[in-house]
């Protein structure tokens, strides 16, 4: 929906009804639902119905739930990085000291492996299979990255729940996690499931996964010696030609780097392995040409 006509609606009517809101988790349901319906825009109707979604959620925040309060920090992500400045700007003090406490508030929870997805862990073996050293479940606020890559490569593994039913279009949430992670610094990748399942065999899935490693070598992700020294073409080949092998496609990866790094430093022709009674040639020196048989 980008009809400013309609939102000026729903926030006018949100702002009318305020005081009929007696339900604890409503107010930051409702915060939450302005945050992730943004389209950018200044709005008026919006600032005060945030407002006065505030005030309600500050009245009623001690009977608050685990799910409100990450609701809450969400919206506050997306009140201090995407919204409109006036939002913030007009922002009374208790309002902020509220989002201030959820913020404080550590919704992490520990065993977060436990509840990654299927599809989340094959992608997550691929990536170990072709030596791309990760992280899995990274817990940024309210969010969690699937996999990260060094310290700014957020790779998203989308399952169908990131989708609306039957289509390829993502869910307002998916793509509001989207914008909040860019606009934290990160670069985010998505794994979308249609791509995955196409990849029917276990080579296509090892080059897919393998194609990341431009965008992380032109990145700069990577070491210098993975990026310079080693050829994704023989990592690949040596992943999919033995991908049981004891030693993993990392550790393949900083083998070849440090065989190709000692050849570097060998050099059979430098001059002090030249003969005694050989001439050593200056920057600018010419070349006597060799006298004909």
């Amino acid at each position: 929906i980008h009809d400013p006509t309609w939102f000026d609606a729903a926030y006018r009517m949100v702002f009318e009804k305020q005081h009929q809101i007696t339900e604890p988790k409503l107010a930051p349901a409702l915060l939450y639902g302005i945050a992730i319906t943004d389209i950018g825009k200044s709005n008026p109707w919006q600032e005060v119905a945030v407002h006065a979604l505030l005030g309600v959620a500050n009245r009623l925040r001690k009977e608050m739930n685990f799910s409100s309060v990450i609701q809450l920090q969400i919206f506050d992500l997306w009140a201090r990085l995407l919204a409109p400045e006036s939002i913030m700007g007009k922002m009374e003090r208790e309002h902020q000291d509220l989002l201030a406490r959820a913020r404080a508030y550590n919704t992490a929870t520990e065993d977060v492996m436990g509840q990654t997805s299927q599809l989340h862990r094959q992608v997550s073996k691929f990536f170990t299979m072709v030596g791309l050293r990760h992280r899995n479940e990274v817990v940024v606020g309210p969010y969690s990255i699937d996999i990260l890559v060094g310290e700014s490569f957020a790779f998203e593994v989308d399952g169908p729940h990131h989708f609306y039913r039957d289509t390829s279009m993502r869910t307002a949430s998916s793509l509001l996690k989207h914008r909040i992670l860019e606009a934290l610094g990160f670069t985010v990748i998505r794994v979308p499931y249609q791509e995955w399942s196409q990849c029917g065999t276990r080579e296509k899935r090892l080059r897919y996964v393998g194609s990341f490693w431009k965008q992380l070598i032109d990145a700069k992700v990577v070491t210098e010696d993975t990026a310079k020294d080693v050829a994704l073409g023989d990592v690949l080949e040596v992943a999919i030609a033995d991908s049981q092998s004891v030693e993993s496609a990392h550790d393949v990866i900083q083998r070849l780097a440090r065989q190709l790094k000692e050849n570097d430093a060998r050099r059979p022709f430098a001059e002090e392995f030249l003969p005694p009674d050989a001439t050593v040639l200056e920057l600018g020196d010419s070349v006597s040409p060799v006298a004909e048989a």
